[in-house]
């Protein structure tokens, strides 16, 4: 998720999504004073102008927050595999033994497995 203006993405930090109470879009907490005029946001996406005496007192996006959270946390498990090739087990010398087709697709479906798991305890929380 990436802020319209800089086209950065959100974070925790510096770059905490605000809400714009009029549209409901976000902003990051740093764009916010760039378009911040006369006690007035005017969002980039629709055109809405909001009314914004203290851009201190905008609200944290907490609902993008924690999506990002989500993904980070899948991306540091490897649970984000939608782009990326799955390392498959084939090396005699990595293992000491030959990997048979059979081995690799037990591999592949144990892994499936334990990935779609890890996903549920995560969605719990």
């Amino acid at each position: 998720m990436e802020c319209p203006v800089c086209l950065e993405n959100y974070n925790e930090e510096a770059r905490r999504p605000k809400i714009l109470p009029e549209c409901g879009h976000s902003l990051c907490e740093l764009c916010v004073p760039q378009l911040w005029k006369r006690g007035s946001i005017k969002c980039p996406q629709d055109n809405t102008v909001s009314l914004v005496p203290n851009i201190e007192d905008l609200k944290t996006n907490f609902a993008a927050l924690s999506l990002i959270r989500q993904n980070n946390d899948s991306n540091l498990i490897g649970l984000d595999n939608s782009n990326s090739q799955v390392d498959e087990p084939n090396n005699e010398e990595e293992f000491g033994f030959n990997i048979t087709e059979e081995d690799k697709r037990d591999y592949l479906n144990f892994r499936k497995f334990c990935i779609g798991r890890i996903k549920e305890l995560l969605e719990k929380d």
